[in-house]
């Protein structure tokens, strides 16, 4: 009766929630990503079909296109899909899938041209080029933040008693310095004159730390200095070591407000370290999380191979030092997760260091020789 008395047709309840469920359901991650595969394959067998030869394209055409449901986007012959091969963890297929000479999906290009990585889930993944004659911007600079940096370091040096500096910078390449290699001594104390004495070589060395480069921070700075106050025999270290942790946290503020940077990963590794050690393990995890994620917004993970052409990017000097805090990230999660017993963050893996792949070369062992044998 009431159907009636309405005047207007009704909808099953069924029907309505159809209705309902096709408006609001969105697709899935899964689903897209399985898209992607598919879109991935049907590109790799037009590539194909461009370059096989006449008596080769009716094969082509007449193999169905399956893409690779183990995430590589591939189009797998169907050969391989009815294989009876058992099942193998996801690390181990995944290496023999992967294109180790093509970049890796995680790298990207901005609106500039310029390297970052955001993955293909991202709406800030751009494809990178993936042949070296692929035009490629050059990397727009940072003139305005690096500015700013100098002058803040600039005027933190100013402040500060050289002779302390001093005493304080020779403590940690004396100790801390060899625990986990953060640091590149030939980059942040790059000497102009090689025959000065080490003493004048730290107070008027010309590397990142005296030529404003981008490598050397107030905050790198502050970090150091806090570190090395706790190897240091002076009467006031305590209170010189809390001095520089303060400033450490002042200037951290405006390190992350100006964005990821080497030198960034680098002091929050030293801040890390330092704080773990005075009993302040909660700060210390806190500290070492931040590296490892800015670490990972830098891109240091993927292996140089896999960056492609956007590795020109970078001077062979930076790839080197890439790879050096890479290992140090590596090494401290390891570390600090055994000592507090919880599981590491970073699970990616590079190829290591060449024999004489560290930047400071034979020098750092045969520094490290000399400060035992005069200790």
């Amino acid at each position: 009766m009431r159907r009636w008395l309405s005047g207007l047709p009704t909808v099953p309840r069924s029907r309505r929630k159809l209705h309902l469920h096709q408006r609001t359901s969105r697709p899935s991650v899964a689903f897209a990503v399985s898209l992607q595969n598919e879109l991935t394959a049907y590109k790799e067998r037009f590539r194909q079909l461009r370059i096989c030869e006449e008596n080769e394209r009716d094969a082509l055409l007449d193999e169905p296109i399956v893409a690779d449901s183990r995430g590589s986007g591939r189009a797998v012959p169907s050969s391989q899909q009815a294989s009876n091969e058992p099942p193998q963890s996801a690390a181990h297929s995944v290496s023999h899938v992967v294109d180790r000479s093509e970049p890796l999906d995680e790298t990207s290009v901005d609106e500039n041209g310029s390297v970052c990585f955001y993955g293909r889930t991202s709406l800030y993944h751009i494809d990178a080029p993936v042949s070296p004659g692929d035009k490629l911007e050059s990397e727009p600079s940072s003139n305005g933040s690096l500015t700013h940096k100098s002058t803040t370091l600039a005027l933190f040096m100013s402040s500060l008693d050289p002779s302390i500096l001093g005493q304080l910078l020779d403590s940690y390449w004396r100790w801390p310095h060899h625990l986990h290699c953060v640091l590149s001594k030939k980059i942040f104390l790059r000497a102009s004159h090689s025959d000065l004495c080490p003493k004048m070589l730290l107070l008027t060395g010309a590397g990142d730390l005296y030529t404003d480069g981008p490598h050397a921070s107030a905050f790198l700075l502050s970090t150091i200095l806090t570190q090395a106050a706790r190897w240091s025999t002076r009467p006031n270290a305590d209170d010189l070591g809390a001095h520089f942790a303060a400033k450490s946290l002042q200037f951290l503020l405006e390190e992350v407000d100006s964005g990821s940077s080497i030198s960034t990963v680098q002091g929050l590794l030293i801040l890390s370290a330092r704080e773990s050690a005075c009993g302040r393990t909660s700060q210390g995890w806190l500290y070492s999380g931040m590296a490892f994620r800015m670490m990972r917004d830098l891109g240091m993970h993927i292996p140089l191979k896999r960056l492609g052409p956007l590795a020109r990017q970078f001077s062979d000097e930076d790839l080197r030092l890439r790879q050096q805090v890479f290992w140090a990230c590596y090494c401290w999660d390891k570390t600090i997760s055994v000592c507090l017993g919880r599981s590491p963050m970073i699970v990616d893996h590079i190829d290591p260091l060449e024999v004489g792949g560290l930047l400071d070369g034979k020098d750092a062992d045969d520094e490290v020789r000399m400060h035992h044998a005069t200790s």
